[in-house]
């Protein structure tokens, strides 16, 4: 009898006919975790759609120590497994089939959208973008440097300035990531100085908020985002 490691393998490598084999004679292999992320992660549409048909979850989370989801491992940067049109669309069909890109996942436990905007795979942040509500939450405002957003509600509530997003990881603070984390840790302004500028707006309102910048510098200097440093730096960090 295959298992679930087996299957996932021919799934990596986009064997339609022995998968179709293999689930033939045990369907339920398709709604274990293994599958669905190789597929996901090799950016394999069609071996993708033939685990959905048979069961597998768009949302499901691995149970390995690195919590991955199938959107997650679809985005996530590889320098040795450089993405192709594959890996569009299995993000389109993961959407399609409920796939939702405000789940925690990752080594990090943090959303897919912050997956791609913290990392080199922004190609596929304006299909998950369509797909996540227009009254963002502090953390996500913050990592798409929307300033506005963030005075609404932080006017609101000024202690969302100094808090930490439940649960997710990051080794510069054991409490996680906060606001500022975000904001600073964002790609989005790499390659654009209008961006550039409303992330920097962002963290000075997170700052005059009561924000504490310091454990971020790092992570600007990640971002490559120089308008940030020097906000962060006269702020004290």
């Amino acid at each position: 009898m295959a298992t679930a490691k087996e299957l996932a393998t021919v799934a990596g490598n986009g064997d339609l006919d022995t998968m179709r084999t293999m689930l033939a004679a045990d369907g339920t292999l398709a709604t274990a975790w293994q599958p669905v992320m190789e597929a996901c992660l090799r950016g394999r549409p069609e071996a993708l759609k033939l685990l959905l048909e048979h069961g597998a979850d768009p949302n499901v989370k691995s149970r390995s120590s690195h919590h991955y989801r199938p959107l997650h491992r679809t985005v996530e940067h590889k320098k040795t497994m450089p993405k192709h049109e594959g890996h569009m669309q299995v993000v389109e069909i993961l959407l399609a089939a409920g796939a939702d890109p405000l789940l925690p996942g990752s080594p990090w436990l943090v959303s897919a959208v912050a997956l791609c905007a913290t990392g080199d795979a922004t190609e596929f942040l304006p299909l998950l973008l369509d797909r996540i509500p227009a009254d963002l939450d502090i953390f996500h405002a913050a990592l798409l440097g929307h300033p506005q957003r963030v005075e609404e509600l932080l006017s609101d509530n000024p202690a969302l300035a100094a808090s930490y997003d439940p649960d997710t990881r990051i080794w510069t603070d054991r409490r996680g990531w906060s606001a500022l984390l975000y904001c600073t840790r964002s790609c989005l302004g790499r390659n654009d100085q209008a961006k550039a500028k409303e992330l920097a707006a962002t963290a000075r309102s997170l700052l005059a908020h009561g924000a504490n910048p310091n454990g971020c510098i790092e992570h600007a200097i990640h971002s490559g985002n120089r308008e940030i440093m020097k906000t962060l730096l006269e702020a004290g960090a």
